[in-house]
């Protein structure tokens, strides 16, 4: 049988062929180089945009980005204006009403005050150790309200643990942490129960064991806003409360393990355009490298409501890493709950005791 002659098309198709695997071969070849030099990242980085953009859940599509990426250490001052003005309400007669409260201060690498103003003008001022404190006196009141007004300008950022280790600067050292070891009131780190469970929590190195009492923390509690005010051994019982049952635990759990940790009240920022807050309550711990770093056990019990792509409310927890604030800012008025508001009052004569209370109204604005 004869061979059949090969013709130019049959040679056509062929050249046509080896073009391909050629240009192929080019193509790999020029993929492969530019993954090595960082073109694989690029397009992984390509596609985890489109994925942000086809989400159906935007939130849940962002927070897995996040988790690749490493955190931004937020390290910038804010400044912010501050007015506190409390209420105080005397039903019946009162011989004399006596008001103190802390005062937000200067803490190195925190917060500085400026413009510092006080009305009416205090019968005075004086420091306990730990924090500045004004005393204001009223004569005489019978069915009134008096105002007590504490405003100024804070220039304020969260020194968190990783600020900390990202600043590395020699902070004061703390001369007697002794008040910061030992059990208080609202603070039992002697009751056995606490003594016991921050044995369970003790880690290899001071760190460890913060992170792991942090982590205790927000795994075992529910946060409960109409919670009773009540301490931390009770706090392990019921497994629930408010930021100041969170902050009491987790102090007293630490101080258990001896380490330094003390209560901090004041006012978290919520929104830092606009100045928006509340009334909160949290912690320091301090290391000897470090000086004092603020923890915030609080927030991660809080959840996070938010609106899908297709308008609907959706509620997520979460997840913080304890060493970081996640740029949260906070003014801290007071490192001890037992000294941050007194209110006290004397009788008129032999009159019915007079009821008195009284109530606050905090407004920040955020200046620069």
């Amino acid at each position: 049988m004869s061979k059949k002659k090969k013709t130019s098309q049959d040679y056509s198709e062929v050249i046509n062929i080896l073009v391909f695997i050629l240009l192929v071969v080019v193509f790999l070849g020029a993929y492969i180089a530019g993954a090595q030099k960082g073109g694989l990242k690029d397009i992984f980085i390509k596609t985890e945009k489109a994925y942000l953009d086809k989400a159906d859940d935007m939130q849940a599509a962002k927070k897995t980005l996040a988790k690749k990426e490493p955190q931004k250490i937020q390290i910038p001052y804010e400044k912010f204006s501050f007015v506190y003005n409390y209420t105080i309400n005397v039903k019946g007669n009162a011989q004399n009403v006596t008001f103190k409260s802390a005062i937000p201060k200067d803490e190195n690498e925190k917060q500085y005050i400026s413009q510092l103003q006080l009305s009416p003008k205090p019968v005075r001022t004086y420091t306990d150790g730990v924090n500045n404190i004004a005393e204001f006196r009223f004569d005489n009141v019978k069915n009134q309200t008096v105002n007590v007004i504490i405003s100024g300008i804070a220039t304020q950022r969260t020194y968190d643990y990783d600020t900390a280790k990202f600043l590395n600067k020699n902070p004061e050292k703390e001369r007697n942490l002794t008040q910061y070891l030992t059990p208080a009131r609202l603070i039992e780190s002697n009751d056995p129960l606490v003594v016991k469970t921050a044995q369970q929590l003790k880690g290899q190195t001071q760190k460890e064991t913060v992170d792991k009492t942090f982590a205790f923390v927000q795994k075992n509690l529910k946060y409960n806003i109409n919670s009773k005010t009540i301490g931390a051994k009770d706090v392990l019982k019921v497994k629930q409360g408010k930021c100041m049952e969170y902050a009491n635990l987790m102090v007293a759990l630490l101080r258990a393990n001896k380490v330094p940790a003390r209560y901090v009240v004041g006012n978290m920022i919520t929104d830092s355009k606009s100045g928006r807050n509340m009334g909160h309550a949290w912690l320091e711990v301090y290391y000897e490298d470090y000086g004092w770093v603020a923890y915030d056990p609080t927030v991660i019990a809080l959840p996070l409501y938010y609106k899908d792509v297709n308008g609907n409310t959706k509620k997520q927890t979460m997840e913080v890493n304890p060493s970081s604030s996640l740029g949260r800012k906070y003014i801290a008025s007071s490192r001890n709950m037992e000294t941050a508001f007194v209110l006290g009052y004397q009788a008129a004569g032999n009159v019915a005791r007079p009821q008195v209370s009284f109530f606050e109204n905090t407004k920040i604005t955020k200046i620069e």
